[in-house]
């Protein structure tokens, strides 16, 4: 009996509520090329990793990692937590891997106390994705208000602390943190059109900086006709420390993209899907995919003009050979960036 039609006799019978509900949804960010529902079904990763041998990993975002721990940490039931528990369950179902590891590194990062509390929020977090399936799937489905999370061995919190901890020291944070600086002090310190504060944007990346593909993307979005909402979290009348946190927020949606795009480029058996319930960083994730699958600039023609799409083309085509680029000179170090950072964060916060 071959497994794809062991699978169809056992079917769980709650499983297509369970896909209908994640369809509705739409949390998940891909870049399979299939039709939208075709994502939110259970058989077709199983039937992928019977007949092509593949692998699928879901990469969680901090948010959903948070409403899977607090259906048990709370006991809370609202319709975000049965959905992320609903998620669970079909990536039970669907024999997909649940990797919390970058929700996890940007909790850990906002605090020492946060760090510590992680520790704790992993372990319940293992013990939620080990508990059995029905279970989850009838919370998930409103025929139960609570779950028995699984018994499991004591995990290693110390050593836990110590990776967590570790991407505060990572050069590559602190790139996306520059840009996102930087977009702040032109969107909120710069009194001109929107087409002028991408351009500026761009030409910033091919001189002082360098480029990114979910930089430039975000800032089409940001700058274009129709920007997502709640994408631009720095608020000119917020405080000093939430200003800071808004922009450290906005650095995590770039740090996590380039992450899908670094797994996705050196994939190997392993497919990788992203879950997040931010809008805007769902619509910058989907439209820098379909740039990076199409690598055509008229993606981005309902966001900005044909001006806009013509200056992106020239840049691409001459950004290797521009002699005064910073990141082609000798000057381009740690240090170098580290300057730039010191001199956006006080443009942008008004302290050193």
């Amino acid at each position: 009996m071959t497994e794809d039609f062991r699978f169809k006799c056992i079917r769980p019978e709650f499983i297509s509520d369970l896909e209908e509900r994640l369809f509705e949804r739409r949390w998940l960010i891909h870049s399979i090329e299939v039709d939208e529902r075709e994502v939110y079904s259970s058989a077709n990763y199983l039937q992928a990793r019977l007949w092509c041998a593949r692998e699928w990993s879901l990469v969680l975002d901090v948010n959903i990692f948070q409403f899977i721990v607090s259906s048990v940490k709370k006991g809370s039931y609202s319709d975000q937590v049965r959905n992320a528990i609903g998620l669970v369950a079909f990536c039970q179902v669907a024999r997909i891997e649940i990797d919390p590891t970058i929700a996890c590194y940007e909790k850990a990062f906002q605090s020492a106390a946060r760090a510590t509390e992680v520790v704790s929020d992993l372990g319940l977090f293992h013990r939620i994705n080990n508990t059995e399936t029905t279970e989850l799937a009838n919370f998930a489905l409103g025929f139960s208000n609570s779950i028995t999370a699984a018994s499991l061995s004591p995990q290693d919190d110390c050593r836990i602390h110590q990776e967590i901890t570790r991407y505060k020291k990572l050069c590559e944070w602190g790139s996306f943190y520059l840009m996102i600086l930087k977009l702040i002090q032109i969107k909120c310190y710069t009194h001109t059109s929107n087409q002028e504060k991408l351009r500026q944007f761009l030409i910033w990346c091919m001189d002082i900086f360098r480029f990114s593909l979910v930089a430039t993307v975000y800032a089409v979005i940001l700058f274009g006709r129709s920007p997502s909402r709640k994408m631009m979290k720095f608020r000119l009348g917020d405080s000093l420390g939430e200003k800071r946190a808004a922009a450290s927020n906005m650095t995590w949606d770039l740090f996590l993209s380039s992450k899908f795009f670094e797994k996705w480029v050196t994939k190997g058996r392993v497919e990788y899907i992203f879950a997040s319930d931010d809008r805007a960083f769902r619509d910058v994730m989907t439209l820098a995919i379909k740039l990076q699958q199409k690598e055509n600039f008229a993606v981005l023609r309902e966001q900005i003009s044909e001006e806009m799409i013509g200056c992106l083309k020239a840049i691409h085509s001459c950004r290797h050979e521009r002699a005064a680029r910073a990141y082609m000179s000798e000057s381009w170090s740690r240090e170098y960036r580290s300057s730039q950072i010191r001199e956006l964060e006080t443009a942008a916060f008004g302290v050193l």
